[in-house]
């Protein structure tokens, strides 16, 4: 175990520019999930266990340790592998020296973190890669990150790590304070720089968000906004939130620099207190970088339309990574316009999709995604389309050690997973994935879950799907919230889209799931759940079809249409 001593000297959002011995920002050879070398052997490397995403808590001048554990997925025996900052230039960093690991093999990197003695309240971020002895870097991001709190750590709760990623259901956003009251916000519209819009590559773009303050407390002079995840965009120093009364609404407004590379961007950010507790809702812009990234003809006024914001906030991290995903896809043959589905009976059931296949459905007020419809219904798969395919990978009452077990396809692709054997088959661009429910019924140890879960994701991006998680519904028998923190973990770990299935049911009757059996979700008794009426959106499967279908035009124009 090797380690390194960095200081953290750019607060929030470059993540880069950590450490002494850099002296500028620039780029590396071009990035890469694998690299392969001359010998023939490839470099690839993947997290091995927790991810150690979770944030440190520290006082200015303070050292913590932030270890990783690494696999050797490639068949290049690892000598000479360093860990790197993503962003240092070539040729300007040493890095930390990786132990030697034969391929299928695991070792182990730490690093020292610190913060200036005078740094200020907030958080401070870097992301790592590993770079092969040419230079060039591969295997997954690493982040690290500390918060700087002031005051005696004695006078902090838990101050090692901030809480897990968890879904936030209808009304969690909120902090309670010690004094009863409590911080919340919810954003109320993008002032400036709207969502999708197209920019040229380093422009840059004045951002404001009008939020209302939703919570009991006033917001203090002091509070400010903080970069939690995404891309930061050049966002550099204390982005300071005005002083706000409750039910009060203010203008946070900051100064955005566009990458320079094209395709989909975005980044995130939430209210941070003065003693750095971060609450609200999360505030998210997305921007189109490049001609190439343009909105495709006659898509703009719809486009506009269809940020249905009653869903998008239950849909999350459509990141360049999809981007990347799937054109990785294309060169392995994988069909733009398909998507197929992966999960148990909640999936495996006609309420699912499959009346959009046969043009049996009602848009009404979301005639906005009629296109993405057309879209997904242009190529055959099996004896329908993409909505109505009888998946390989979705059957009814499958966990998710069935997706993963090769007996469960019999000959039809001798050795593979059914996951597997599915995009053998149908060769999807994306795959919309809901795995859990009976993991949780039969008790299975959450972590034993992840584990399934990761390989699950891992096979879909390695064929060049993108992987589109979904948190699990309410159920009477079990605890879904231990599984749904792993999913969602998994999707920010492996940045990947993922849906908030649970919270969008939440408000429902019975939360959405049919009293009979306390497991499924419900459907409308004229048992047509794609006919997106105000009465059928009272039912779990309505709103889970047009969740989906808000999922699959946002990966469409986002993602795949440019």
């Amino acid at each position: 175990m090797l380690r390194r001593s960095y200081t953290f000297f750019t607060r929030l959002w470059l993540p880069a520019c950590l450490g002494l011995i850099l002296v500028a920002c620039g780029s590396h050879k071009p990035e890469s999930l694998a690299a392969t070398q001359d010998a023939g052997c490839t470099y690839s490397a993947s997290l091995d266990g927790d991810p150690g995403d979770a944030a440190l808590t520290v006082q200015p001048d303070q050292t913590v340790h932030k270890t990783w554990r690494l696999h050797n997925d490639g068949s290049c025996d690892w000598s000479g592998v360093m860990l790197v900052l993503a962003s240092a230039p070539q040729g300007t960093v040493q890095g930390i020296a990786v132990p030697d690991a034969a391929a299928g093999m695991t070792a182990e990197a730490t690093i020292d973190l610190s913060v200036p003695a005078g740094a200020g309240p907030g958080s401070y971020v870097g992301e790592w890669r590993l770079s092969a002895p040419d230079g060039t870097l591969f295997g997954p991001t690493m982040r690290a990150e500390v918060i700087v709190q002031t005051g005696s750590l004695s006078d902090q709760q838990n101050p090692a790590v901030l809480p897990e990623v968890t879904p936030l259901a209808p009304g969690q956003s909120g902090v309670v304070r010690d004094t009863g009251c409590t911080l919340d916000a919810a954003f109320v519209a993008d002032v400036t720089v709207a969502d999708g819009t197209v920019v040229q590559p380093n422009q840059s773009l004045p951002k404001t968000w009008r939020v209302r303050n939703t919570g009991t407390c006033d917001w203090q002079a002091g509070s400010s906004l903080a970069f939690v995840g995404g891309e930061s965009m050049g966002v550099n120093g204390v982005v300071t939130v005005p002083p706000t009364q409750s039910g009060e609404t203010a203008d946070i407004a900051l100064t955005l620099t566009a990458p320079a590379r094209n395709g989909l961007h975005s980044g995130t950010w939430r209210l941070q207190s003065t003693d750095g507790t971060l609450f609200g809702e999360a505030l998210v812009t997305e921007i189109k970088v490049g001609d190439a990234a343009a909105i495709t003809a006659g898509d703009s006024a719809a486009s506009a339309e269809s940020t249905g914001a009653q869903y998008t906030q239950y849909i999350h991290n459509i990141s360049f990574h999809s981007r990347q995903i799937f054109l990785d896809g294309q060169t392995k043959g994988n069909q733009a316009n398909v998507f197929t589905k992966v999960g148990d009976s909640i999936t495996d059931v006609p309420a699912f999709l499959n009346p959009i296949g046969t043009g049996n459905y009602a848009l009404h007020e979301y005639g906005y995604l009629q296109p993405a419809i057309n879209y997904f219904s242009q190529v055959g798969v099996r004896n329908g389309n993409s909505f109505n395919n009888k998946s390989l990978a979705a059957v009814w009452g499958w966990s998710s050690f069935d997706v993963l077990n090769p007996s469960k396809v019999g000959d039809t692709c001798p050795g593979l997973t059914p996951f597997a054997c599915e995009i053998s088959v149908v060769k999807p661009a994306l795959a919309i994935i809901l795995i859990g429910t009976n993991d949780c019924l039969s008790g299975t140890d959450p972590g034993v879950f992840e584990g399934n879960l990761r390989q699950i994701v891992e096979t879909a991006i390695h064929a060049g799907v993108i992987p589109v998680l979904s948190t699990v519904p309410w159920d009477q028998f079990c605890d879904v919230q231990r599984y749904n923190q792993v999913i969602v973990a998994t999707a920010v770990s492996y940045d990947v889209p993922w849906m908030d299935f649970l919270s969008a049911t939440w408000n429902l009757d019975n939360h959405g799931i049919s009293w009979e059996d306390g497991v499924h979700p419900s459907v409308p008794s004229s048992n047509d759940p794609t006919n997106f009426s105000e009465d059928n959106l009272h039912y779990g499967h309505t709103v889970r079809n047009l969740l989906v279908l808000h999922v699959l035009d946002a990966i469409w124009r986002q993602v795949l249409a440019y």
